[in-house]
């Protein structure tokens, strides 16, 4: 699925995947060092973690926490693959299609949840309006499916996916909660204040009232409420979607590089887990340009109209190993296109040239300004 970020095309193209295919496109011209020369641009907001074969070869900025927008789908399919790895949860369980529109909220997933039908359709994966259950992990992943990602985190519970933090050793992760839900919380006010009173209030609500308010939110969706509200979400103004974007769940390139190679190593969790894991998670190997010459390949990505994320591994056929985690915040408009447009080509690029990744890694020995220099 390709997401085209245009000028008049605000927000919530979002925390939604960054369309990633590992293929090499003939048709359209591509500039993988475009994040190279991001990354050398004064007073840009970004941090970035490399590593290939183990040795850690670029690390910029990578305690520092930014939003994860749909990057962090990642935890919530590790919590999917324990459930259904220990007999929790059957993959094959029936799901109905109605049940996930529950949680669908026009306009503002990028249209993923309509593609992810659509391609369920035409694969003949629908039978009597339901579908298993791992394929709504599915859509979730490589379509960034926002209803599927609701359905999922009240499903699994919000308390076990957060357990996950924790047992992974991520330490500079937030807590999950309901934040595709969240965007709905303007027009939940909007039903009680005026427009500057809304915004009044969500700029003075705390965290915690923030997600308890998500949270509410999306139990009146689950029970077949506020159906008209979510009409009435978008369109929705900047200084609103940025409210959202700010407090969505953040993390650091550190913690996902970690995670990364915890995945990529394929020893460390469970195998029966590790099996459902990558049944979700690499798609990608479906393709069969993609097999000729990797043997493994998973990804994340996401963005807002100011955040880019993206977190990736790879093994080719000879071992060689690859993760590669890089979030960017406060970008302008052309920077996010950009990034979207490079993402395919800058990973196939790091993987497969080392003279490009020797030149990426080059940001790691002082070319880059360091953020938050003391004053």
């Amino acid at each position: 699925m390709v997401i085209a970020i245009g000028v008049i095309v605000v927000m919530i193209m979002s925390m939604f995947t960054v369309a990633i295919i590992i293929i090499r496109k003939q048709s359209k011209k591509t500039e993988p060092e475009y994040f190279h020369t991001y990354m050398h641009q004064p007073g840009t907001n970004f941090s970035f973690s490399l590593k290939q074969n183990g040795n850690e070869e670029c690390s910029v900025h990578n305690h520092q926490k930014m939003p994860l927008a749909s990057t962090v789908k990642l935890l919530i399919a590790i919590e999917f693959a324990r459930q259904v790895s220990e007999g929790l949860l059957d993959k094959n369980e029936q799901i109905s299609l109605t049940e996930l529109d529950l949680f669908y909220i026009p306009g503002t997933d990028g249209e993923a949840h309509p593609e992810w039908l659509s391609q369920i359709r035409q694969q003949q994966l629908i039978h009597n309006s339901h579908v298993n259950l791992i394929e709504v992990a599915k859509g979730m992943m490589a379509f960034s499916s926002n209803a599927n990602t609701e359905y999922l985190l009240r499903r699994l519970g919000l308390d076990a996916i957060n357990q996950q933090l924790t047992l992974l050793n991520l330490r500079e992760h937030d807590d999950l909660y309901h934040f595709c839900t969240a965007v709905m919380i303007p027009a939940y006010l909007g039903e009680q204040y005026e427009n500057e009173q809304v915004l009044d209030k969500l700029t003075k609500m705390s965290q915690d009232e923030y997600v308890l308010l998500a949270g509410q939110l999306t139990t009146e969706l689950a029970d077949g409420k506020l159906q008209e509200l979510k009409q009435k979400v978008m369109p929705m103004s900047e200084n609103l979607q940025r409210i959202w974007s700010d407090r969505l769940p953040g993390g650091t390139t550190a913690d996902y590089l970690h995670l990364l190679e915890l995945i990529n190593q394929k020893t460390v969790l469970p195998k029966n887990m590790q099996d459902i894991l990558d049944e979700i998670v690499e798609t990608a190997m479906t393709n069969p340009r993609n097999q000729t010459w990797l043997k493994h390949a998973g990804f994340k990505g996401g963005s807002t109209k100011w955040v880019f994320t993206l977190a990736a591994y790879f093994t080719d056929h000879h071992h060689n190993t690859t993760e590669l985690v890089f979030f960017a915040n406060d970008l302008e408009p052309l920077q996010l296109m950009k990034l979207q447009e490079n993402a395919n080509e800058f990973m196939v690029k790091i993987v497969k040239d080392k003279e490009f990744l020797k030149t990426c890694a080059k940001v790691n020995r002082g070319f880059v300004v360091p953020l938050n220099k003391a004053e």
